[in-house]
């Protein structure tokens, strides 16, 4: 469908295929004609409809939600270290006596690592038929 993007993300979250509604009992899943929204708290539930997403918050995911956003901020702080610790083994940078405290700080500045980090966001706009 034209609302489902494709991904080459290799660290990090990321969807792979359909969601399913969230909501206990509700067994719907997207399809090509309807997306489902997301809790815009945490981004992280699904829901296939408001009364879904009402139902939900009251007897499950309110106690949840709060925990899932931290949990889903610090995934995501761990992924930048990570993709920096690639870039940095990816372009040489990571030797026997190095100084990760600068290579950490200088990484932003790196023109390899740019140079890399451009390729990547590059290969993640192409589409699905662009991947072969």
């Amino acid at each position: 469908p034209s609302w489902y993007k494709f991904s080459t993300v290799t660290m990090g979250p990321r969807k792979i295929g359909y969601d399913k509604c969230c909501a206990a009992y509700c067994f719907k899943t997207e399809d090509l004609d309807h997306q489902f929204s997301r809790c815009s708290q945490c981004k992280t539930a699904v829901y296939c409809s408001k009364e879904c997403q009402r139902t939900d918050w009251k007897k499950r995911h309110k106690q949840v939600c709060a925990k899932v956003n931290e949990d889903r901020e610090k995934f995501a702080k761990t992924g930048k270290l990570i993709q920096m610790l690639s870039d940095m083994s990816l372009t040489g940078q990571a030797k026997e006596d190095f100084d990760l405290g600068q290579i950490l700080r200088e990484a932003g500045s790196n023109e390899a690592v740019k140079a890399r980090r451009k390729h990547l966001r590059k290969e993640k706009r192409r589409g699905p038929s662009e991947h072969k």
